[in-house]
């Protein structure tokens, strides 16, 4: 459930709606979902920033996981798996900068 929740903070322009929000309550009392909330949106500021300004990534060997236009890797909770952006993904989080 978290992860979906972080999927409908993330990519979702409108957030969570309302039967998802109670399905939610079930799992989660409403501070433990304003805290995942919150550290989902800091995480998702931080990665906003860092692509503003180029930041390079490197995974745990040492290896440049980052494409010539700075921070364009997201990870997609849903599958699990870092990808290139999505024109969607763009939408919601703004474009990429440009090298």
């Amino acid at each position: 459930m978290a992860l979906r929740y972080t999927d409908r903070l993330k990519f979702g322009p409108y957030g969570p709606d309302e039967t998802f929000m109670k399905e939610l309550q079930q799992h989660f009392s409403d501070a433990e979902i304003a805290e995942i909330g919150y550290i989902v949106m800091a995480y998702g500021g931080a990665h906003n920033f860092l692509s503003s300004i180029g930041e390079r990534v490197l995974d745990d060997a040492g290896n440049d996981m980052t494409e010539a236009g700075g921070f364009p890797l997201v990870f997609d909770t849903l599958k699990g798996v870092s990808s290139v952006q999505t024109p969607e993904e763009a939408a919601v989080d703004g474009p990429l900068p440009q090298s």
